[in-house]
């Protein structure tokens, strides 16, 4: 058996022991924290390059597909995005393919024509032709992206 001034001496020992590892998690957590805060952290939306093909769109006479040409930023790249993922405001891409370093999503163009003619309608648009600015998003590698790009209206009245 120990005597009272040993266990008194071991749980002062023990104490200094505990208290000396629990200054050492706090600064290495105080540390570690500091670290984390000064890492870059990545966009919340990445931002894409966008292009139509066809540039104009006639109302009265609607192509059979409207493709969108995406082109991410340096240090992305075409092969994560997701193809499931890629709309045209509300409208899903149908169709897609990876040229080099561009993905490239074909949509309906009756429906990106009903898109285009309610836009219109509810801008009260009259004038033709008219630029309308359409956005274009997805996910890419768990992260999102959206880019617009501009089309030429074009219509018979």
């Amino acid at each position: 058996m120990w005597s009272l001034n040993e266990r008194k001496l071991r749980r002062r020992k023990l104490l200094r022991t505990i208290y000396a590892a629990t200054l050492f998690v706090a600064v290495v957590l105080i540390v570690v924290g500091i670290y984390m805060a000064l890492l870059p952290k990545p966009p919340s939306v990445i931002e894409a390059t966008v292009e139509f093909q066809p540039e104009t769109f006639n109302l009265d006479a609607s192509p059979l597909w409207f493709n969108a040409t995406i082109i991410l930023p340096k240090g992305y790249s075409v092969l994560g995005i997701n193809a499931s993922s890629v709309y045209l405001e509300n409208i899903l891409a149908s169709m897609s393919k990876i040229e080099g370093e561009t993905f490239i999503a074909n949509f309906d163009g009756a429906s990106v024509r009903n898109y285009l003619i309610s836009r219109i309608y509810h801008l009260e648009i009259t004038v033709f032709p008219v630029d309308v600015t359409i956005r274009v998003s997805g996910d890419v590698n768990g992260l999102r992206f959206e880019g617009s790009g501009t089309v030429t209206v074009t219509a018979d009245i």
